[in-house]
């Protein structure tokens, strides 16, 4: 008969076949990467705004005709220092009584110049020293010698000018007061070069005026008394005439153009 044969393994199981899920690989990310020695460059994203470069800020000018600087004031003593120079064209230098044995010599450029009393054979040089303006608040007297300089300027004398002093003021195209303080006398010598002249107080005592006076000058005295001699001239013989507005006259005062 016929016989079976029994294998000792169980039933196959049934072959399955496991589906897996294909995976789609992610690419790998883009570096860019800057020749060396830079370092690489960062990947930018859509989130990132691309940032214009700044522009320079070109320099800032001072404004022309803005205030001037705060003005710091010198005092000149002729007993401890009586040869200055100053070269900061903002200062205001304030002179201390000059006497007998003082030499005061004055250099430089400055916005003001201040001088108290000048008397005995003191003397002051400031014809090296130009000043946009001086003011003389006392007296010059007993053979004092003081040379100033104020091309363009304004120089106010409200002292008595007398004693003998020699007084010498070089401000070309500037302006040269006596004020209603002050008076020329004493057999005073003033010689001055400016546009304009212009005296307030008398001219007496036999006092010497003589002006310089530059194109388009003027000159102007309420008056002139005691023998004092007032003489004017032009800078140059082809400028018009000169404005000549005379005060009064009186004892033997006398005014002049001179050649």
């Amino acid at each position: 008969a016929a016989g079976y044969f029994v294998s000792a393994r169980g039933p196959a199981e049934p072959t399955r076949e496991v589906a897996e899920e294909k995976k789609t690989p992610t690419p790998p990310r883009e570096v860019h990467v800057a020749p060396f020695p830079h370092e690489p460059r960062r990947a930018t994203t859509p989130d990132q705004k691309k940032v214009d470069p700044v522009p320079p800020v070109p320099p800032v000018e001072p404004k022309k005709g803005g205030p001037r600087p705060v003005a710091a004031k010198v005092i000149v003593n002729p007993k401890v220092e009586p040869n200055r120079h100053f070269d900061q064209p903002d200062d205001i230098v304030q002179v201390l009584d000059v006497h007998s044995a003082d030499r005061v010599v004055l250099t430089g450029r400055v916005r003001e110049l201040r001088l108290s009393q000048v008397h005995g054979r003191g003397s002051v040089d400031a014809s090296g020293l130009i000043a946009e303006e001086i003011t003389i608040t006392a007296d010059l007297n007993s053979e004092a010698t003081v040379t100033l300089y104020a091309p363009n300027g304004k120089v106010s004398l409200r002292g008595f000018i007398g004693g003998n002093t020699k007084l010498t003021i070089t401000a070309p195209n500037g302006e040269v007061r006596l004020e209603n303080s002050g008076r020329f006398t004493g057999g005073s010598t003033v010689t001055i070069t400016a546009k304009r002249f212009e005296a307030l107080g008398p001219l007496s005592g036999g006092t010497k005026v003589n002006l310089q006076l530059t194109e388009g000058g003027s000159l102007k005295f309420v008056r002139a008394e005691e023998g004092a001699t007032v003489t004017y001239r032009k800078t140059g013989a082809n400028e018009p005439p000169l404005v000549v507005d005379r005060g009064q006259l009186l004892g033997g005062a006398r005014v002049q153009e001179g050649k």
